[in-house]
């Protein structure tokens, strides 16, 4: 090959040998010979990319088996499968998987109700995009609350009940008796579903119900990397075979993070925080053979209920 008849573009590109030595006699021929350019690796090895509903949320979870030249991925959701797509997340997903692949989780919160598409796009550094998907998830219409009285709250979170007494007061979540955390003048309880109806008896006679306070120290193991959405929280469902959770992105060391699988019975874990430039991120182990949702909050996101 004269290298000097190849385009500029692609002489560096993969290709087979330049030129062969090749010692012929009368009437042979060889066909083992091959002049051509070799595919590039794919940037992205894709095991599995799924879409899970989760109350009004959709866990997005997708895993590589190999990636090379990969600066991150993007998330997209439309209405359907023609329509136009709106990206769900705010900042790039940062690759971790270079050469040996890893695990993702994205949560794409608050998702009206309804059928819903998703596509998975992974970033080259020369901005070279491959898609993935679509995947198809279908969000119910949230149960509201039949409770008689109190404020109903139409978000999933963290809520602050201010109360005269946090030492006698108790909280009380569609007429159900929910632990809580004392702060200052005040309560914290975990709201699991849009539309509960929150209520408070001041000077309860019953038992208080208190979140139980939990160590969640990281151990040696493997750790997936969640990025806080840019008011300040993060959900989210842990993963098989993962065993630590570093949550990035916000803005103080201050942040709740809660068990919040059983709804009713929250537990404060006890993480370790770890200061990131002008930011700070949260890191903490879950046991991989127990499923568990995790919610957390800094001061700002936290919803202030008035019952």
């Amino acid at each position: 090959v004269d290298a000097s008849t190849v385009p500029t573009r692609v002489r560096n590109v993969r290709t087979t040998l330049p030129g062969y030595l090749v010692l012929l006699s009368a009437g042979e021929v060889v066909d083992t010979v091959d002049f051509g350019f070799r595919p590039q690796p794919t940037a992205v090895s894709l095991r599995s990319f799924t879409a899970d509903p989760e109350g009004i949320d959709v866990a997005l979870r997708w895993s590589t088996a190999s990636e090379v030249d990969n600066m991150g991925f993007h998330l997209y959701r439309a209405a359907t499968v023609d329509g136009p797509r709106r990206r769900v997340n705010a900042a790039l997903v940062q690759a971790r998987g270079i050469g040996v692949g890893a695990d993702y989780l994205y949560s794409d919160r608050d998702v009206p109700p309804g059928l819903w598409y998703y596509w998975l796009a992974d970033l080259e550094y020369d901005e070279t995009t491959h898609e993935h998907g679509p995947r198809s998830v279908e969000v119910q219409e949230p149960e509201r609350s039949d409770a008689s009285e109190g404020t109903v709250v139409d978000k999933v979170g963290l809520a602050r009940i201010p109360v005269l007494d946090p030492s006698t007061a108790q909280v009380f979540v569609n007429d159900v008796p929910v632990s809580a955390l004392e702060l200052e003048e005040a309560l914290l309880v975990y709201i699991p579903t849009p539309g509960s109806a929150v209520t408070v008896d001041e000077n309860a006679s019953v038992p208080l119900l208190r979140m139980e306070s939990v160590s969640a120290a990281p151990v040696p193991g493997q750790t997936m990397i969640l990025v806080a959405d840019p008011d300040g929280q993060a959900s989210f469902s842990t993963a098989p075979q993962v065993d630590n959770y570093l949550i990035i992105g916000f803005e103080s060391g201050e942040v709740y993070v809660l068990d919040v699988t059983d709804p009713v019975a929250p537990k404060v874990l006890d993480v370790s925080v770890m200061r990131m430039g002008s930011g700070a991120g949260v890191y903490l182990n879950l046991r991989p053979d127990e499923p568990a949702r995790v919610h957390a909050a800094e001061p700002r996101a936290l919803m202030t209920v008035e019952p």
